[in-house]
């Protein structure tokens, strides 16, 4: 019984945020990986060699999805983990 109940509940939270509902879109909202900590407040910092590992993991799992579009900042770290994800970059 706590079983089905469960399973209703969740059910209705996918129904509520248009989980896998077609004609929806989904908008993700993604921080850029790590950068270098040393870098100053007006220097604008690449990816660390760990953030690039955690942009390709990224985008190892977003290459799955049917992506329609990637938007950055203009900041060089959002561009390159971006950059990860699609070749075509806004």
């Amino acid at each position: 019984m706590r079983v089905q109940r469960l399973a209703e509940a969740l059910r209705s939270v996918e129904e509520a945020f248009l989980i896998g509902v077609p004609g929806t879109t989904e908008l993700w909202l993604i921080r850029h990986a790590d950068c270098y900590q040393d870098a100053g407040p007006d220097e604008d910092p690449p990816l660390s060699e760990f953030g690039r590992r955690q942009a390709e993991r990224l985008a190892e799992r977003v290459s799955r999805l049917n992506v329609a579009a990637v938007y950055s900042s203009p900041h060089r770290r959002a561009l390159e983990t971006a950059r990860r994800l699609a070749a075509d970059v806004r």
